[in-house]
């Protein structure tokens, strides 16, 4: 799967990031970014390559997906030295779920 992602809540950061899941965690979805996005952006060591995408609300399901598109989610790294897969995880950001440039629907 392939998506589009872009913060709603960075005022500063407005880019728009294609993404490719790579695994799936419960009902979130870890994903790597094509383009990583600059460490300043969420004051991070390095460079920001992957994300966990976990649910926005308590009745939004991203697994089994794909999920309803576009939908806002929440963009969780790790807590310092934790695992991708077992967390616990911190949410940075806010993002925009949507569907990638290259797969938008057609307009008739």
């Amino acid at each position: 799967m392939q998506f589009s992602i872009k913060s709603t809540e960075h005022r500063s950061y407005k880019h728009e990031h294609r993404c490719v899941v790579i695994s799936q965690i419960e009902n979130k979805l870890l994903i790597r970014l094509e383009n990583p996005i600059p460490s300043f952006v969420y004051s991070t060591d390095k460079d920001i390559e992957f994300v966990l995408l976990s649910p926005r609300y308590v009745d939004q399901i991203l697994v089994p997906g794909p999920p309803v598109l576009p939908c806002r989610v929440n963009a969780c790294l790790p807590m310092e030295n934790k695992e991708w897969e077992n967390g616990p995880w911190r949410t940075i950001d806010i993002w925009e779920l949507t569907c990638s440039p290259q797969i938008r629907p057609q307009k008739k």
